[in-house]
């Protein structure tokens, strides 16, 4: 199959529905060398996969929040200060089903670094684990908009 193909198979899967909107965080240890990511598996390409932690938004919560609130669901510990690092969309196929997300990626340090086991546990749930950064990250995170330091709020030009 062509990506020209998949890309219509998906838009047509798709109709009548809208992306999600989430957000996730790159949790770093203390070194800022290793983050913690979910192993998922997808059973329709027997395949596992990561991803950063964090979850849905809710209707009128802002992704700050919600990156807060799905981190403290999930391992039980409160980001004090999660720094947005931009935004990533993610057209993907899970399980046979089309899938559209829009993510707010957010960067914190974890405050216990040790792993653990998220509280939700599904089938498709594999645990946590840290995974190398390949780098060690900066004290603090580069600004989300240029020329604009701390976390964004507002889309450019101060539009919603």
């Amino acid at each position: 199959m062509t990506s020209d193909e998949a890309i219509a198979r998906l838009a047509e899967a798709g109709r009548g529905h809208y992306p999600k909107v989430k957000a996730y965080c790159v949790l770093l240890n203390a070194e800022r060398t290793h983050h913690l990511v979910w192993r998922g598996y997808d059973p329709a390409k027997a395949q596992e996969f990561h991803r950063l932690l964090g979850g849905h938004v809710e209707f009128g919560e802002y992704s700050r929040d919600a990156v807060v609130r799905e981190i403290e669901e999930e391992l039980g510990v409160h980001l004090a200060d999660p720094e947005l690092l931009g935004l990533v969309e993610n057209v993907f196929d899970y399980d046979n089903k089309p899938g559209h997300e829009v993510i707010f990626v957010y960067v914190a340090d974890v405050p216990d670094p040790r792993p653990s086991r998220p509280r939700a546990v599904s089938s498709t749930t594999t645990g946590c684990r840290w995974r190398a950064c390949g780098v060690r990250w900066p004290t603090r995170a580069l600004p989300a908009v240029p020329g604009r330091a701390g976390p964004a709020t507002a889309g450019p030009r101060g539009t919603p």
